[in-house]
């Protein structure tokens, strides 16, 4: 990961069903503590090193299927659970530019969705479709749509990275972002970290941290 480039933070933290048990000091599953030896947070919880040992163990043999956030396809099938349930920290951040009551609800409803799909067992993952942080400008995560509103727009990315005019909006955002995923906390009380994985889709060209609208090094 480039030091200059956009931080790229992935919070492994949500377990499936058959990863909830406390990890112990054997062959077969070894303690959280060998495990952070491997994770970039050496403070980590237990949760964390279970789900990051599991998903490797998993990956050799199998997958996990899910979908972002509509479960319905998976009833179609009929007895069928979904491993994973996926959201958008995109109506967490929206809260920065549009501090309305609805905005309010909807994080309640994130939350709520979050909480009851870990209590099935899933593993929560969270993108982040980040719209244009720059008042003045479209807040859209869609280049054509902001490129269209302005043709002399300059390159979104750029001004964000440390150094640039803007960056202390990206600052605020991730503060925001991690103030949310730091409250999430299951029934015991115990915290619900969650798969991050921002700015996806970056090898297209459709949102403004796509291919085009920034250099790899920055990326």
């Amino acid at each position: 990961m480039k030091k200059n480039g956009i931080i790229i933070a992935l919070l492994l933290a949500a377990i499936c069903s058959c990863s909830k048990s406390t990890l112990q000091n054997t062959p077969e599953k070894p303690s959280a503590a060998s495990v952070r030896k491997s994770l970039a947070d050496k403070k980590a919880t237990e949760q964390t090193a279970a789900l990051y040992y599991n998903l490797k163990r998993l990956s050799a043999t199998g997958y996990l299927a899910g979908v972002h956030e509509n479960p319905t396809i998976f009833n179609r099938a009929g007895a069928v659970t979904e491993a994973l349930y996926g959201t958008d920290f995109m109506f967490i951040t929206d809260i920065i530019r549009n501090p309305s009551p609805w905005w309010h609800g909807k994080q309640v409803e994130i939350r709520g969705n979050i909480e009851e799909s870990y209590s099935q067992g899933q593993v929560i993952t969270m993108c982040w479709h980040y719209r244009n942080p720059v008042p003045g400008e479209l807040d859209s995560f869609y280049w054509n749509d902001m490129i269209a509103a302005d043709p002399q727009l300059q390159s979104v990315v750029a001004r964000l990275l440390p150094g640039g005019t803007e960056h202390w909006r990206l600052l605020r955002s991730l503060d925001v972002v991690a103030g949310f995923a730091n409250s999430l906390t299951d029934a015991k009380g115990d915290k619900i970290p969650v798969i991050f994985r921002p700015w996806h889709e970056q090898d297209g060209d459709w949102f403004w941290w796509g291919a085009g609208h920034c250099t790899r090094e920055e990326y």
